[in-house]
């Protein structure tokens, strides 16, 4: 039986010759050529891209709240499977508060990354919930309290010892 040689599709963008059936041949040189025609390369195609690791998707999320000037010393945020997850404060590194507008933004722009199928906002200063290419964005009223190191400890004064405290139970 006559082998013959036929191209093999491999890891590269080029094609190996390897013996086999001279059918193979025929098809090894119509992809080439259909490659070389319509400029349609099976190798480099978006439908053949590489699956992205979670530590570059997690560059995509910081590049864009990097990119809006966001404090990451007060605002964390992971990836896991198809969702990302956002927790703390969300304010600018100057110190400065969000604006509504800069904070939809950013919601706009994570959500644009193709990899996060699912936004989970769990924030100080911000109730975000994401629904089907939808935001519901509303700034959260905080009361605004002492520092726990400007607060100063509460002594009560009791005419009771300890002995009669124990006693009653």
């Amino acid at each position: 039986m006559d082998q013959g040689l036929f191209f093999e599709l491999n890891a590269s963008p080029l094609f190996s010759i390897c013996p086999g059936p001279p059918s193979a041949l025929f098809f090894g040189i119509f992809i080439q050529e259909s490659i070389d025609f319509f400029g349609f390369d099976f190798y480099h195609s978006p439908q053949m891209k590489t699956k992205q690791t979670r530590y570059e998707i997690n560059q995509k999320i910081k590049r864009v709240l990097v990119s809006h000037g966001t404090d990451l010393q007060q605002f964390f945020f992971s990836f896991s499977g198809k969702a990302a997850s956002f927790t703390g404060r969300l304010c600018k590194v100057s110190g400065q508060d969000m604006k509504h507008e800069e904070v939809e933004t950013l919601c706009k722009l994570l959500s644009n990354i193709p990899e996060i199928i699912f936004l989970n906002f769990e924030l100080e200063d911000w109730v975000i919930s994401s629904g089907s290419g939808s935001f519901s964005i509303t700034r959260k009223q905080i009361t605004s309290s002492a520092p726990a190191r400007e607060q100063e400890p509460l002594f009560i004064q009791t005419d009771e010892t300890v002995k009669d405290v124990l006693k009653d139970s």
